[in-house]
């Protein structure tokens, strides 16, 4: 950084030369803006790119570009309206976090910590000022010029016609002497930081300025960063909010100075205490402050509850070792707490209060009439004054107070109807009615603006509530996104809208896309919010022209999304409460939408580690029954070729027999992977048609008659059961595979029993086998893919566990069931359980004459 006094010194020049003098010859340096010719000027060897400037820095131009170097002058510029940023050293910040250097000139007089420097000398205020904190990173070279030869040079090579006015001789060796002394401080700044440590307290130094409304606290700030600046230690800034009603205008000049505070460089929090001075001496010893900042004016004002003191003789007082220093100004002081105006009509609380004590003297006055003593008219004035102070304030209150007593002076005191006091006991009276009313006002007040606090933040605590409460019954990011929005709404009262990630990354707004523009400048700032993850937009200095503010929705494994809010008073958004706020809401709704997210993760790795179990227990039992039937028919074709003619025709007929039952078996294994991927695929369309039980019965018995060899079979499936409308090919299927489970599962002579019966509206159908049976907590399992029973897990038993799973899918096709059920006096029975439709028409049969003949 060639910081120099003014406009002229030579910054841009010198930083010209040091390209010239330090850099290789083959570095790649990018001017953004060409320089202005000047008359011995080193000759350029760089680019210069005058584009770059013409919305502000292109930024991702830069970024592809990659240089060495980039050369940025006039650091403080405003950027034009529709840059990205509002200021160009937001711009240079960017390029610095995205790893390349930058030179930049700055005068003295553009330093945010000295505006209220500069405007004491300059008579007027600086509005193009960088923050410090950009100045600590930076290494700072003063372009230095005697303020005479500054004046000649500009009277030289300066025309007159563009000549911006040069102040006066006295002003530019002042603004000198602050450069001159603004780089002797940060020299041994960085020298006591480097060896001074060890003199100093073990954590180092630590700074708190208490910040209010006041306009002081501006300059209160400033200088308290220009001290932690000089000391290279962190500091705080702290706003203490008693709970009295505040302004509009007091909640945004706060929220300035809180900002202002974060551009120095400050740690900036709120608190809420009705004790100013000993919160901040809390917040202090808690936070290891050892220098404690406030402001002081002429007018100083004192707390009732502070023994009359100010706040900085009560800080003073408890502060023990934490050293307080005090700037002096013309302004209230900063964290002292003032009077707010009412809204509206200020003479309105007054009023009401002089209608109260109108009333409360009538009745005085009555009482007075019936015999009544002064005492009770006494507690009705103080039963007045507590009302003002509880309905209208601390402000209304004291004036009733005060007012109480010369009314009960002028009405109820001898003698009557003038402010003259004769006894020395109504003296008494007066002077402890005054006290007694101000202390129940001040008292009854504040108790009221605790309540006002209580109320308030009651209701941020149930708001927050009510934002858990929606989201933890939300599921799904699109629901979580819809039901935080319309909390925001009702709770803002202007548009909300949610922007989050699909699938592919691509941001896309979930809510709110109606009310709010999803245009190329809305989606470049998401993207910026997104990643940087700072808010953007109206309020801030990031985005400004935006017309609302973009909140990151961060949670602890980054942005997730962003949050779009517009309201009438964009600006009122950044005050601490509501910026408080936005930051729970934005919180909780990260972490329901990351919460979604990883239950989202969980289940797919549960589904990748199911579809793992799937895929070994297919190649698993694939390979497995693939390879017993290809062994069979592989030795069996082999014995046929080896012995040719020499093998008997019994055993040829066996061997042959072999290898068609072996090909059938594979048959049906490959028929039921086909049958299941077009389950799973969805693609199994039954061509359903009208069958006779018996007949479907009778075919899969046809097709399992070798399996079912040497048994005996019973089949009780009476002629008079309804017709069955389903897919012929398919039911089939469903009685081979459980006529087939039934061989496989029961001995070789065990009886299988086939039975059918109806109720009339549904009819059952039952494979019943003399087997092991299933048992209970199998009788649900045994229909999921590749699940075997407990009989079946030693492998003694060949299969694939599908047969079972294709059966059961089939009937639900149909609109049944099949159910695994206990057979009576042993083996596993598995019903078959449909709904009977209407029956189709019967069609009549002619009656034949015998003739032989037609008609």
């Amino acid at each position: 950084m060639f910081l120099g006094y003014w406009a002229g010194v030579g910054r841009t020049r010198a930083m010209l030369t040091a390209v010239e003098r330090r850099l290789p010859p083959e570095a790649r340096v990018l001017f953004a803006g060409a320089p202005p010719p000047a008359a011995g000027a080193p000759p350029r060897r760089f680019v210069a790119v005058d584009d770059f400037l013409t919305g502000g820095l292109d930024l991702d131009r830069l970024r592809r570009a990659r240089p060495d170097l980039v050369l940025v002058p006039d650091l403080a510029r405003r950027n034009p309206p529709n840059a990205r940023h509002r200021w160009r050293h937001q711009d240079v910040a960017r390029l610095l976090d995205a790893g390349i250097d930058v030179w930049t000139t700055l005068e003295v007089r553009q330093i945010a910590s000295l505006a209220d420097v500069i405007e004491g000398v300059l008579g007027a205020p600086q509005l193009e000022t960088v923050p410090d904190p950009l100045l600590a990173a930076a290494e700072i070279e003063l372009i230095d010029l005697p303020p005479a030869q500054l004046l000649d040079r500009c009277a030289r090579e300066v025309a007159a016609a563009t000549r911006a006015p040069l102040p006066a001789m006295a002003a530019l060796v002042a603004l000198r002497e602050i450069a001159l002394r603004l780089v002797a401080d940060r020299l041994t700044a960085r020298s006591r930081a480097a060896d001074d440590r060890a003199r100093r307290h073990v954590g180092g130094e630590r700074l708190l300025v208490c910040v209010g409304p006041s306009p002081s606290s501006a300059r209160v700030v400033r200088a308290a960063g220009r001290m932690a600046a000089s000391l290279a230690a962190p500091w705080f800034a702290l706003h203490v909010t008693t709970g009295r009603p505040v302004t509009p205008a007091e909640q945004r000049a706060v929220a300035e100075h809180l900002r202002l505070a974060e551009q120095l460089g400050a740690t900036t929090a709120v608190v809420a205490a009705e004790d100013v001075a000993g919160e901040l001496v809390a917040f202090a010893t808690q936070h290891g402050v050892t220098r404690i900042v406030l402001g002081m004016t002429g007018a100083v004002q004192r707390s009732w509850f502070g023994g009359g003191r100010s706040l900085v003789e009560r800080v003073m007082a408890t502060s023990g070792a934490i050293d307080v220093f005090v700037i002096r100004g013309g302004e209230p002081a900063a964290g002292e707490v003032t009077a707010a105006p009412p809204a509206g009509r200020p003479w309105q609380p007054y009023a009401l209060a002089g209608l109260f004590l109108a009333g409360g003297t009538g009745l005085g006055l009555g009482f007075d009439a019936l015999g009544v003593g002064e005492a009770e008219v006494v507690l009705g004035y103080l039963l007045v004054v507590a009302a003002v102070a509880a309905w209208l304030g601390r402000g209304p209150a004291i004036f009733a107070s005060c007012a109480s007593v010369l009314l009960f002076n002028f009405f109820f005191t001898t003698p009557r109807f003038t402010f003259e006091v004769h006894d020395p006991g109504d003296l008494f009276t007066l002077g402890v009615l005054l006290a007694i009313s101000v202390f129940v006002s001040t008292l009854t007040a504040r108790v009221r603006e605790q309540s006002i606090t209580a109320r308030q933040r009651e209701r941020r605590t149930e708001q927050l509530y009510e934002l858990g409460q929606d989201l933890s019954a939300s599921t799904g990011p699109l629901q979580i996104a819809t039901a935080a929005g319309a909390r925001l709404r009702a709770l803002l009262g202007g548009e909300v809208g949610i922007v989050l990630a699909d699938a592919h990354g691509r941001l896309r707004p979930v809510t709110g896309g109606d009310a709010l523009p999803w245009d190329a400048p809305t989606q470049e700032l998401v993207r910026w919010v997104v990643e940087h993850g700072h808010m953007a937009g109206a309020g801030t200095e990031t985005h400004a022209e935006a017309p609302f503010l973009a909140v990151p929705l961060v949670c602890p494994v980054g942005v997730v999304g962003v949050l779009l809010v517009r309201t009438a008073m964009p600006e009122l958004l950044q005050l601490p409460d509501r910026r408080r706020l936005l930051e729970n809401f934005a919180a909780q709704v990260a972490l329901a939408l990351q919460r979604e997210r990883f239950a989202e993760q969980l289940h797919r790795t549960l589904a990748e580690a199911e579809n793992e179990r799937q895929r070994s227990a297919v190649l698993s039992t694939i390979s497995h029954d693939f390879r017993t039937p290809l062994a069979a028919i592989t030795g069996a074709a082999s014995s046929l070729l080896d012995g040719g003619d020499r093998v008997p025709a019994e055993a040829r007929d066996e061997l042959l027999g072999s290898i068609r039952d072996e090909a059938g078996r594979l048959a049906r294994l490959v028929d039921n992977l086909l049958q299941m991927t077009r389950i799973e695929a969805g693609r199994l369309n039954a061509l359903r048609e009208w069958h006779p039980v018996q007949d479907l019965v009778g075919s899969a018995l046809t097709r399992v008659e070798r399996q079912l060899a040497g048994r005996e079979v019973t089949v009780a499936v009476p002629d008079e059961l309804p017709l069955l409308r389903v897919d012929g090919v398919l039911f089939e299927l469903v009685l081979v595979n459980l006529l087939d489970n039934a061989a496989k599962y029961s001995p070789a002579t065990a009886p299988i029993t086939v039975w059918a019966a109806s109720d009339g509206a549904e009819l059952r159908l039952a494979v019943a086998d003399r087997g092991p049976g299933v048992d209970d907590a199998d009788k649900h399992r045994v229909f999921e893919k590749f699940y075997r029973g407990a009989a079946s897990r030693n492998d003694a038993v060949p299969g694939t566990g599908l047969g079972l799973a294709i059966a059961a899918a089939i009937v639900a096709q149909h609109g049944g069931e099949l159910r695994a059920e206990d057979h009576a006096g042993g083996g596993a029975c598995f019903v078959i359980t449909l709904p009977i439709e209407a029956q189709p028409p019967a069609v009549p049969v002619e009656p034949s004459d015998g003739s032989g003949g037609g008609a």
